[in-house]
C-alpha cells in the first residue's frame, strides 16, 4: 500500500493513454452503431462517442503540467463535445474525475487516481434521473471498483489489466441485464464504448502501444451477425424529440434543474460542472425545455432530432425518395409526419441565442 502511495503518474504518459484510448473507441464507431438497441435504436450511440472522443484529443493536444490539469482539459472538453445519453454520461464522469482530484492533497499519485475515478462513479450515475444497470454506469462501475480492490498490487501497470478484464465480464453481463439487449444479442452499445475506450487507454499506458486508426471509410459496412432489422425502433418513442442543450452561466444545481426539467419528459441526463451544463432529454415540447433552460443560464448549443419521424420512416417508409422542405414553408407539423417530410429547421439568432425554428421556438413566441 505504502509503494502505491509514493508513486506518482506521468501526465504525459496520462494524456498519452487517454488519446490512445479515444482513438481506439472511435475506431469502433461503426460497430457501436449497429448495436445500439438502448434506450431507443437510433444507431447513433458510436457517432456521439466519436465525436466527444474527438473534441477531448483536439481539446487537449497542449502540454499539460499535471493529472489535474490534464483532467481539466478533458472535463472542459466533454461538456462541449458530449452528445447523446452515454456521451453525457461520459461527461459527468470525466468531471467527477477531476472534481475529486480537486479535494485531494496529493494530485499526482496513483492513490490519487484510483480514488478519483473511484468516487466519480456517483456522479456518473447522479447524471441519469432514472439510472438502469445494464448500461455505460455498470461497466464504470465495475472497472473503478476493480482498480480500487487492486490498488495493493505494486503499480498502475500492473493494476489496468486486472480491472481491465472484470470490465469486460461486466460488458458480456449487458446482454443478459436488459430485455431489449437479450432480444437482439449484443451488449449495450454505451457500455462497450467505455469498455473500447478503457481497453485503448491501458494498451497505451502499459505497454506504450499507439493504437492504429481505423481505415474503414464512412460508406463501408462491419460484418456482424446481427439481423438488420432488428436494429430499428421497436415501438413508438413516448416523445417526438430528442433534445440536448449545452447552457454556460448556469445558475442551478443539477438536482435542481433534474426537478425543473423532469415534468417536460423522460430519459434525462444531465452533467454540470463550473457554470456549465450539458441537458439530454426526450421530449413533446423542445420550446418549453428551452424556455426553462434559458432562464437558469445561456444556451450556447442546442439540437433536436425528431425520434418520431425516424420511427415512422423506419416501419412504414411512404416514398423509395426522401422529401425534403425547410422551416421557412411553415407547413404544419400534423402534415409533415403524415407525408414523412424532412423538414431542415432555419436557426434564428435572437440576441446571443440561436434557436431551431419552429422546435426550440415556435412562430407565436418569436412574434412575441
Amino acid at each position: 500500500m505504502q509503494a502505491n502511495k509514493e508513486q506518482m503518474i506521468d501526465y504525459d504518459k496520462l494524456l498519452f493513454a487517454v488519446h490512445q484510448g479515444a482513438i481506439q473507441l472511435t475506431n469502433g464507431k461503426q460497430e457501436l452503431n449497429q448495436i445500439n438497441v438502448y434506450p431507443v435504436s437510433d444507431g447513433d450511440t458510436g457517432s456521439n462517442l466519436a465525436s466527444l472522443m474527438q473534441t477531448i484529443i483536439e481539446e487537449t493536444k497542449a502540454r499539460s503540467t499535471s493529472m489535474t490539469d490534464v483532467f481539466e482539459k478533458i472535463a472542459e472538453a466533454s461538456l462541449l463535445g458530449a452528445q447523446g445519453n452515454s456521451g453525457i454520461i461520459f461527461a459527468q464522469y470525466f468531471n467527477g474525475i477531476y472534481n475529486h482530484l480537486l479535494l485531494l492533497e496529493e494530485k499526482n499519485s496513483v492513490r490519487s487516481f484510483i480514488k478519483s475515478v473511484k468516487s466519480a462513479v456517483n456522479e456518473a450515475y447522479q447524471a441519469i434521473e432514472n439510472p438502469v444497470e445494464g448500461t455505460i454506469i455498470t461497466v464504470i462501475r465495475s472497472w473503478a471498483e476493480a482498480l480500487d480492490r487492486s490498488e495493493q498490487m505494486t503499480s498502475l501497470e500492473n493494476s489496468l489489466p486486472t480491472a481491465l478484464a472484470e470490465a469486460k465480464i461486466a460488458l458480456d453481463s449487458t446482454t443478459g441485464q436488459l430485455k431489449i439487449l437479450q432480444k437482439n444479442q449484443v451488449v449495450d452499445a454505451g457500455a462497450k464504448g467505455f469498455y473500447l475506450f478503457i481497453e485503448g487507454f491501458t494498451s497505451a499506458f502499459v505497454d506504450h502501444t499507439t493504437v492504429p486508426q481505423s481505415t474503414i471509410g464512412s460508406n463501408d459496412a462491419i460484418n456482424i451477425s446481427i439481423s438488420k432489422t432488428e436494429h430499428i425502433y421497436n415501438s413508438e418513442p413516448a416523445y417526438s424529440f430528442c433534445t440536448e442543450v449545452l447552457l454556460e452561466n448556469v445558475t442551478q444545481t443539477k438536482q435542481e434543474i433534474q426537478k425543473g426539467l423532469s415534468v417536460y419528459g423522460d430519459s434525462l441526463i444531465i452533467a454540470v460542472n463550473r457554470e456549465k451544463a450539458r441537458i439530454h432529454i426526450h421530449s413533446n415540447e423542445p420550446d418549453q425545455v428551452l424556455n426553462y433552460l434559458s432562464q437558469i443560464g445561456q444556451p450556447i448549443q442546442q439540437k433536436a432530432d425528431d425520434m418520431l419521424l425516424q420511427y415512422q420512416v423506419n416501419q412504414h417508409k411512404k416514398a423509395s425518395i426522401a422529401l425534403v422542405t425547410d422551416s421557412v414553408a411553415d407547413l404544419p407539423a400534423d402534415y409533415l409526419l403524415d407525408n414523412q417530410i424532412h423538414d431542415l429547421p432555419m436557426n434564428i439568432l435572437l440576441e446571443d441565442t440561436r434557436y431551431i425554428d419552429k422546435i426550440t421556438i415556435q412562430s407565436s413566441q418569436f412574434f412575441k
